[in-house]
């Protein structure tokens, strides 16, 4: 939900649609790609803090067990914010607005679906095909964030560096 609630605001469709304004404002091109990469960025501070408040509401009132939001979780939302900038601003070149969304929205339900299905494989007691790698992730968690999170700032690295290259290309 982090993950959502942070892109969401930012890629909205008004956001996108005045390339033509911003392209008379006394800044370079590169500028403008930075700020719309940092944009996402700066609204994931206020959507880590209502989520961390959601989830404190519920743990403290749900009838269940829960737990507490933590470093490593928000370093694991900021990590998949990044690789959905990483595809979505690359594609917004390129396509557009709408074909970009489509395809990230795409992608993020598969990889969501791709995750739990894998963790539902683990628990299947017929399947043990992925016991090795489910195990060696869930005894090390941390290190398993740590390097999706470098792999995701090298990945947004290039996304930047294509999206700068793409954007300064093109011709208004």
């Amino acid at each position: 939900m982090l993950i959502l609630l942070a892109a969401w605001i930012p890629s909205s469709a008004t956001y996108y649609e005045q390339p033509a304004l911003m392209n008379t404002l006394p800044v370079t091109r590169k500028k403008i790609i930075l700020a719309k990469y940092l944009t996402p960025l700066l609204w994931f501070i206020p959507a880590a803090m209502l989520m961390s408040i959601y989830v404190f509401l519920f743990v403290t009132f749900a009838p269940f067990s829960a737990r507490l939001m933590t470093g490593w979780d928000l370093l694991l939302a900021l990590a998949g914010l990044l690789l959905l900038m990483s595809l979505f601003y690359p594609l917004h070149r390129l396509f557009g607005y709408v074909p970009a969304i489509s395809l990230s929205v795409i992608v993020g339900v598969t990889i969501s679906i791709g995750v739990q299905m894998v963790m539902n494989i683990y628990h299947n007691p017929r399947m043990d095909s992925l016991d090795n790698m489910v195990e060696t992730i869930m005894a090390n968690p941390n290190v398993f964030i740590m390097l999706l999170a470098g792999f995701s700032i090298i990945i947004t690295l290039l996304s930047y560096a294509l999206s700068v290259w793409l954007y300064e290309r093109k011709d208004f």
